[in-house]
């Protein structure tokens, strides 16, 4: 017990291992922490875990829930569920070695702790008591190897192990990989029609296929004017942004630029998602001259933002961001990541980009009959890829490649989830899925593993799927939109059940869950999901809604109310979308620290947009002059602008339809307001203009002030 642990779990709930550091004398005191502990945003390394209950957190208030004594207590106890789960699988995927002292078959069977996979089987190893009964050694096979050295031998072990040497080669890395276009050393055979295929339409590729062949197209679509675009922003910038809406090719892009990177003699390495980093990658990285670092995720620049802040000096990064969450929270980007940042849309296509894209699918045997790559009304790469899956070729022989899940209920259980997920970006473990659907993803796709591949990687700790536009197809196409709802319902339940348990608020669980339940929520994800053209979306959407709003988390949430009022507005009825935006309200006044930014905006439309003579619009015009204050200031806000300009645009909706219900002074003060905000608007930085594109705002605003002056 004397070396320094990476993590020191345990299923007792006794004190032996602090008592033994009080006994020995070592004058080092680990920390100690229960379950029912808050979990620390920062979390020490050589700290002791009690997953099942502390005897020093024992009292007579909680000891039955501290103290798991006998075989039915172990299997109601709450670990599994508990804030620091992911934590233990963190610890235990980078763990170089895992050690189970002892086991009780009493226990939990090890496979609620590991899993078979050969990367964590490998490296676990079970300190036991000669001898053992076969009919433990056949519990224990596949999850690691037993050691019969007993305790005693294991502790003159752990005496007489030597210090690893430090990290000298980047293939010792585990929190990051190193990102090599030559790992094989070898030629690579040019992709096959069907590989092209698959890469197209279910999102599957490998990257020797694209390092092999870029930057010709004849595998992805190059870009070449947004690769030069961005090797001109590295030059000048210490933090680069690729941003794009879900589906626009962010993740091949970025493998594009390492390669491009790597042949320029830069070291680029891709952060591993979910891993914790150890000092010694950190300190290995450090000494590293021209160093890139790739994360696949913002979230993952936030949960290791501690961790990497140590490779500012001499590393470069390159983050994928959805657009929407890098309008939003901007601030707190440039907090976190550092500076000069730059960023590059990866949003529309270039004219030569989708002359790429027919050539592609000219050369895989893909008719593109029906298929429009002039630009016109179809200007991203989503679009041309929803078209593909749509077209009679490509839907027949999708049909053929899945139909074993089709006829499989637990199979398509546990893919409809994972695809609901995908298609929200919902970046969560397993332990989500399973909790949803009640079984094993990894058993039971095994069952039609081909079919599964399909859809993304499957391994015992994951299910990955590749692309977030054939999920959507898929559940439109084969789920349809009872089931659909179904998923989102069970997802958004899930997830509020880990935010309230999420003890501490910047974990990376409670983070997870929050931004879950913030994208199951959302109207406008759910009913583009649905289809708005769908005959039952309005009447899935509402059944939703209301059975979201019987759980007492959801409902506490202002940001339900606000989703569920849009809505309503969406569906023409303004007077229930007010009450539900003045329910929000009050849950805002009782969530602390909320910031009511997306209410107001959302009210001032609501104003706006009301048509003339709605009963209650525009009503108290005192409202109506301090929401256009409170959006007017969030103009020089960065991570609330984009919502203020786009509500501006809707001023000459309401001057045309209300202007003439107003008094003088009234449409008067209104125009001095609109006035106020074109200059607000005409002094904002050019790029700023550009990007959040304020000339169709300022317009709406002028004409507004127009409409006014014309009443008198």
């Amino acid at each position: 017990m004397g070396k320094r642990w990476r993590r020191i779990y345990t299923t007792n709930y006794d004190d032996a291992v602090e008592f033994f550091e009080k006994d020995s004398g070592s004058g080092s005191r680990r920390l100690s922490f229960s379950i029912d502990d808050d979990r620390p945003r920062k979390f020490p390394s050589n700290t002791v875990v009690h997953l099942h209950g502390y005897i020093h957190a024992c009292d007579k208030k909680n000891v039955l829930s501290q103290l798991v004594l006998d075989h039915r207590s172990y299997a109601e106890q709450a670990a599994l569920e508990s804030p620091w789960w992911d934590q233990f699988e963190r610890d235990v995927q980078g763990a170089e070695w895992i050690f189970f002292v002892g086991y009780n078959l009493n226990d939990f069977t090890v496979a609620k702790y590991l899993t078979k996979d050969p990367r964590i089987s490998q490296k676990t190893r079970f300190i036991l008591r000669d001898p053992v009964n076969d009919y433990l050694l056949d519990r224990l096979e596949g999850y690691g190897s037993v050691d019969t050295i007993s305790t005693d031998g294991f502790a003159e072990a752990c005496a007489n192990a030597e210090t690893r040497d430090p990290i000298s080669d980047f293939h010792q890395l585990n929190a990051f990989r190193l990102i090599d276009p030559y790992k094989d050393n070898k030629a690579v055979a040019r992709p096959t029609p069907v590989e092209i295929e698959t890469f197209l339409t279910r999102g599957n590729y490998n990257f020797q296929s694209l390092s092999s062949t870029y930057p010709k197209a004849e595998f992805a679509l190059p870009r070449g004017s947004k690769m030069t675009e961005a090797v001109e922003a590295l030059s000048v910038s210490k933090t680069l942004l690729l941003h794009s809406r879900t589906a626009n090719g962010k993740s091949i892009f970025a493998d594009m630029l390492s390669l491009e990177l790597s042949a320029d003699g830069k070291s680029c390495v891709r952060y591993t998602s979910h891993s914790d980093i150890p000092p010694s990658e950190i300190e290995f990285l450090s000494q590293v001259n021209d160093l890139v670092v790739f994360f696949r995720t913002y979230d993952d620049v936030v949960a290791v933002s501690d961790e990497v802040a140590q490779l500012r000096e001499n590393a470069t990064f390159i983050v994928e961001i959805n657009t929407g969450t890098d309008q939003v929270r901007r601030s707190e980007v440039h907090s976190f990541l550092p500076s000069p940042i730059g960023r590059l849309d990866l949003n529309p296509l270039e004219r030569q980009d989708r002359q790429d894209f027919g050539e592609l699918l000219s050369r895989s045997g893909i008719p593109s009959e029906g298929l429009d790559l002039s630009g016109t009304g179809r200007t991203e790469l989503r679009d041309h890829l929803v078209d593909l899956l749509n077209s009679p070729y490509i839907k027949k022989r999708l049909s053929n490649a899945i139909r074993p899940i089709l006829a499989d209920q637990e199979a398509m259980k546990i893919i409809a989830t994972a695809c609901v997920m995908r298609a929200f970006s919902i970046h969560v473990g397993t332990d989500f899925i399973r909790a949803i659907t009640g079984g094993d993803p990894y058993d039971i796709l095994l069952k039609n593993e081909v079919a599964a591949l399909e859809f993304g990687a499957l391994s015992p700790d994951a299910l990955a799927l590749h692309s977030a536009v054939f999920s959507e197809y898929f559940l439109n196409e084969y789920v349809g939109s009872r089931g659909i709802v179904s998923v989102i319902y069970r997802l958004a339940i899930e997830a509020a059940k880990r935010k309230k348990n999420g003890a501490h608020l910047s974990s990376q669980r409670s983070r997870e869950a929050r931004k879950a339940l913030g994208a199951l929520l959302q109207y406008g994800k759910v009913s583009s999901l649905l289809g708005r053209a769908a005959p039952d979306t309005q009447k899935s959407i509402t059944d939703l809604y209301e059975k979201l709003r019987d759980n007492i988390i959801i409902n506490n949430e202002p940001l339900f109310w606000l989703q569920y009022s849009i809505f309503m507005q969406d569906i023409g009825n303004y007077g229930m979308a007010r009450n539900h935006l003045e329910t929000a309200y009050l849950r805002a006044e009782a969530t602390e620290g909320f910031l009511t930014y997306q209410l107001d905006t959302n009210y001032l439309k609501l104003i706006l947009q009301a048509p003339a003579g709605e009963d209650g619009f525009p009503g108290d015009t005192e409202i109506l002059f301090d929401l256009i204050d409170k959006v007017h200031d969030m103009l020089s806000a960065p991570d609330h602008r984009v919502h203020a300009i786009r509500v501006l645009e809707d001023m000459r909706v309401f001057c045309a339809n209300n202007g003439a219900e107003l008094t003088d002074g009234e449409r008067q003060r209104l125009s001095i307001k609109c006035l106020g905000i074109v200059g607000t608007l005409e002094a904002l930085d050019v790029g700023i203009k550009t990007e959040f594109q304020t000339d169709r705002s300022k317009t709406a605003v002028e004409e507004a002030v127009a409409l006014l002056a014309a009443l008198g």
